[in-house]
């Protein structure tokens, strides 16, 4: 009871002091209480048998992506060209 009587006569700002660093000091130690709470789960997490969970394809199962050939982009740039020169042709 002392204290709060203490604290009860002391001047507003020096009471808006304090309570904000008791305020920061418990966020602080909830802060630090999650960190390590949030480790542990997370080392105790069995990381193969979620990915086995997930069922994630395997690099056999993924399509090649093959480069085009220099043909096939030159026969790509010719047809840009006579689109430009059609839509050319029909803007007049």
């Amino acid at each position: 009871m002392d204290f709060l009587d203490k604290l009860r006569k002391k001047p507003e700002p020096e009471k808006k002091i304090i309570l904000w660093t008791v305020l920061i000091i418990i966020g602080f130690i909830f802060l630090l209480l999650w960190i390590y709470t949030s480790q542990r789960s997370i080392s105790q997490l069995n990381t193969g048998e979620i990915i086995e969970q997930v069922n994630l394809p395997s690099s056999e199962e993924i399509p090649k992506m093959e480069q085009p050939s220099e043909e096939d982009l030159k026969e790509l740039e010719e047809l840009m060209k006579q689109l430009e020169e059609a839509e050319q042709e029909n803007a007049r």
